[in-house]
């Protein structure tokens, strides 16, 4: 019960969009997944996995070998959609 997407563009490999859904949350789920996807990058014989995450997920990046490079601001349009 979790995802993650990978896009790979030269010798570097992204993690995008890794998520366990709540009730499955705390049980090693996410932990294992990323070993995972880590062993995957592996054999691909890539030099870099990069990620952009969450305050949720920094402890698990962490753990996982990951370092913060810096903080990417997330903006929101004031004025809501209007409907076609």
């Amino acid at each position: 019960m979790a995802t993650a997407l990978l896009n790979k563009t030269g010798e570097v490999i992204g993690v995008h969009q890794v998520g366990v859904p709540p009730e499955h949350r705390g049980k090693g789920i996410a932990n294992g997944l990323m070993q995972r996807l880590i062993a995957a990058c592996q054999d691909w014989g890539d030099r870099h996995i990069t990620l952009q995450a969450s305050g949720a997920g920094e402890d698990l990046y962490r753990r996982q070998g990951f370092e913060p490079r810096f903080r990417i601001k997330s903006y929101r349009r004031r004025e809501p959609m209007q409907q076609a």
